[in-house]
Formats: C-alpha cells, structure tokens, sequence
C-alpha cells in the first residue's frame, strides 16, 4: 500500500467498525478505528483527497495494513 485514498479510508473505518463496534456506556471507538479516524481527520483538517502510508506512524500504518483493502482484494 503506497497511496490511501479518502474513500479507502473510509471503508477501512467502517470495516473496523463492524469488526470491533464501540463499547461500554461511553461508546468508545477500538484502537483501530481510533487512529484511523485520527488520519480521516487529518484529511479533513487539510483539505486531502489521499496521502502517502509511509508518512504516518508506525503504530498508524499497522491499523492501515489491517484494515486497508489491498489492490488484488479491490478487483476481486
């Protein structure tokens, strides 16, 4: 994964969602879902249609490459 767009940002998020949806009386988002929404944000915030995985961190990448659908997933 190289380039993330807003909308497979998006879908990550949702994926994650459905996978882990919040909990507790608080609703709390999952770790996951967290920091892929702090990257959502951040697009938002800049006006950005995408960015480039390797400028985040680390812990922020990982959380992409779970829940990123990968280009051979995409065309299925």
């Amino acid at each position: 994964m190289d380039v993330v767009t807003i909308n497979d940002l998006e879908q990550a998020i949702n994926r994650a969602r459905q996978s882990a949806p919040a909990s507790g009386s608080e609703s709390a988002l999952s770790a996951d879902v967290s920091l892929l929404a702090d990257l959502y944000g951040e697009l938002i915030f800049r006006g950005h249609k995408a960015f480039r995985a390797n400028t985040v961190s680390d812990e922020h990448q990982a959380a992409l490459s779970r829940w990123v659908a990968n280009d051979s997933a995409r065309a299925a």
